[in-house]
């Protein structure tokens, strides 16, 4: 029975060595610099996400209206300026291009935001229902 046991943990010693092997495999074999050229992309995705609901919030408190301005929102319903600049891949830095004048009962397919730059030939939107795309751009 104790040959047995130890028969046991030598089995599921060697499945942890497999798997910490394979664990090591799979680092060195996937690209890590992934992520890197990604991540800038989901910061502005982010970013857009939070103004949309920051301005929902502030639809919330002024009777159903968005605000003029995206700086209108500073610093009751967004505490960081820096949310309020866009940045390409290269870290240069514009503004969003926002459309005043609607408000919650706007159709909730009407753009409220849009990122200056594009991305791999795309442009987050971010919508009046609060959701956020990615949309192909068209190029002439």
């Amino acid at each position: 029975m104790a040959e047995e046991a130890r028969d046991g943990g030598e089995q599921l010693a060697a499945i942890g060595v497999i798997l910490l092997i394979l664990g090591f495999v799979v680092w060195f074999l996937f690209p890590k610099n992934t992520v890197s050229k990604r991540s800038p992309r989901l910061v502005e995705w982010s970013k857009i996400k939070n103004l949309t609901l920051a301005c929902r919030a502030y639809a919330a408190d002024w009777d159903g209206q968005y605000p003029n301005r995206l700086t209108d929102l500073y610093p009751d319903y967004i505490n960081d300026q820096q949310q309020l600049k866009a940045r390409n891949l290269k870290g240069a830095e514009s503004n969003f291009i926002y459309y005043p004048g609607q408000t919650d009962t706007s159709h909730s397919r009407l753009p409220l935001i849009k990122h200056p730059f594009i991305f791999d030939g795309n442009r987050i939107t971010g919508w009046t229902g609060g959701h956020v795309t990615r949309d192909r751009v068209q190029t002439p």
